[in-house]
């Protein structure tokens, strides 16, 4: 996302038609994040891994075939294949944005907190138990270290 405008650039479309196109990617991004918060309790966690890895793989292979015959001389000039690279390119991101990317941070949290499990208040219990736990030890340190000074 970040050096998208370059990439762009370099295949040869102008400066606002490669800021556009990554407006264009972020908006994909975004709905495809909400598409993901939706989508993850219906079609499961697994699913959802397993179809935007393989999106993103199809989708990887063919931009870096797209890109590599952009920059060939007797296609520099071909816009359809400008754009292709484009579409790809937002159909990877939009494999990432509703697989990989929020479930890389619900998977470790739904472990750590029993979601999966239904225990919510539980785990959210636990967790509040422990911050108060490790913050009254670092206050007993605290007050510990002034009262020898």
């Amino acid at each position: 996302m970040f050096y998208a405008p370059q990439l762009f650039e370099s295949m040869g479309h102008s400066g606002s038609m490669a800021l556009l196109s990554t407006v264009i990617i972020g908006a994909v991004n975004v709905i495809c994040t909400i598409v993901a918060i939706v989508m993850v309790d219906r079609a499961g966690r697994k699913a959802l891994f397993i179809q935007g890895g393989t999106q993103m793989i199809i989708a990887e292979v063919i931009v870096g075939v797209l890109v590599y015959h952009t920059f060939m001389p007797q296609h520099a000039s071909n816009e359809a294949m400008k754009s292709a690279a484009i579409a790809f390119i937002c159909l990877f991101v939009a494999g990432f944005a509703w697989s990989w990317g929020p479930l890389g941070w619900l998977v470790p949290a739904g472990e750590l907190l029993d979601i999966a499990c239904g225990f919510v208040k539980e785990a959210g219990g636990k967790t509040g138990a422990f911050e108060r736990g490790l913050s009254f030890s670092l206050l007993c340190r605290r007050s510990r270290s002034r009262c020898r000074a």
